[in-house]
């Protein structure tokens, strides 16, 4: 499960500020863009998720949260929530048995939408919750404890990158968005090998979905641009 707050900067241009994301082991990543960094013509800017924390959901805790947005009924989500305007974005994306769906809000956050990200806010840090504008009901309960609290830190959120990344060593977006961590960090070699890792995976194939105008994946070629001297 992975949900994604985008913002606009630079008149109607989009980047992820924030980001939520449970993966296959239970692994919950929360993470914050402190900066944007931009290749040299500016035409690229990709978030540094700078300030970031990560925990691990116990297996009951990770079939609670699977029960509750299959009831909710998450895998018949898709589209285009909202008309596209200047307000926030909200993307919240589900794989699961062999599906996958992605939808996308540009604006009001509405019925059961609502109610995913209702369910995976009781699943985060506190007080880092999505609170899109439109989005009512009752909260869910959250029952975690001992989650930690996000700390902005470029190197830790490099080590936690690096360390999912060791037990998923093909996610194309964890691998991107430990490149740029890299990049910001100045250590040269590892962006390099990074970046390698992710052309290999054919990363860098034609987008799909909302946001092919705005966010379409970046070339190798941007990216080598991103790589400090």
């Amino acid at each position: 499960m992975a949900v994604e707050e985008y913002r606009p900067f630079e008149g109607d241009r989009l980047a992820p500020a924030r980001s939520f994301l449970v993966l296959a082991d239970g692994t919950a990543l929360y993470r914050e863009a402190t900066q944007l960094r931009f290749d040299p013509d500016g035409t690229l800017a990709l978030p540094v998720f700078a300030s970031a924390c990560c925990y691990r959901l116990v297996p009951d805790s990770v079939r609670l949260l699977s029960r509750k947005l299959h009831k909710a009924g998450a895998l018949d989500l898709a589209g285009q929530v909202e008309p596209r305007s200047g307000d926030r974005v909200l993307n919240f994306g589900l794989r699961s048995g062999g599906k996958q769906v992605q939808v996308t809000a540009f604006g009001q956050v509405r019925g059961s939408l609502a109610r995913q990200v209702r369910i995976a806010n009781s699943y985060m840090p506190e007080r880092c919750e999505f609170v899109p504008a439109g989005m009512g009901g009752d909260p869910e309960q959250n029952r975690l404890r001992g989650v930690p609290a996000p700390v902005e830190s470029l190197d830790g959120s490099l080590a936690f990158h690096l360390e999912l990344l060791e037990r998923f060593p093909k996610d194309a977006m964890l691998l991107l968005d430990a490149f740029v961590l890299a990049c910001a960090k100045g250590d040269r070699e590892l962006a390099r090998d990074l970046l390698r890792r992710w052309r290999d995976l054919g990363a860098d194939a034609p987008a799909t979905g909302p946001f092919e105008d705005d966010n379409r994946p970046p070339t190798v070629a941007q990216l080598v641009r991103l790589i400090p001297a």
